[in-house]
């Protein structure tokens, strides 16, 4: 049998580790970051093509392009993020940035590969607070590809 202190002890450390292992609130992953961080990261919205509707556009160089559906709130529920030729690694720098791996919850399952053994591979990151669909195509020497980035 366990002293009172020991026991006590036990309880506190079961308490505190159910408290940090716990799934983020609702209102935590209620929604991405807002317009004006965005704003900081990429400047200004830019002309979105006559193909993107309801979102803000914006660039983070010449072939990167940046849509973002917001909102009521101004807070990003859904990123874009698209590239024609600099490939995956180098669109999550951005998508890290944008939405940091501390603000996406805890990590819940292994991506999901598709396209193994040729050139286009797509794959998906779940976490607690949204998910993430990768895709590229190193079928030619530019490699495209995109993240989409939504909340749940």
């Amino acid at each position: 049998m366990l002293s009172a202190p020991k026991t006590s002890l036990l309880i506190l450390i079961i308490v505190l580790a159910q408290l940090l292992l716990a799934p983020q609130s609702q209102e935590q992953c209620a929604a991405g970051p807002s317009k004006n961080n965005i704003e900081k990261i990429l400047g200004k919205p830019v002309e979105c093509p006559s193909r993107v509707l309801e979102r803000l556009c914006f660039r983070s160089n010449e072939t990167t392009l940046v849509t973002v559906q917001f909102n009521s709130s101004d807070r990003a529920k859904n990123i874009f993020v698209s590239d024609g030729c600099r490939g995956i690694h180098e669109l999550s720098k951005l998508t890290d940035e944008l939405v940091p791996k501390s603000d996406r919850g805890k990590f819940l399952k292994q991506p999901k590969f598709s396209g193994t053994g040729s050139c286009k591979r797509e794959y998906q990151d779940e976490y607690e607070c949204l998910s993430m669909e990768y895709w590229e195509d190193n079928c030619r020497g530019c490699v495209p590809a995109s993240v989409n980035i939504l909340w749940k």
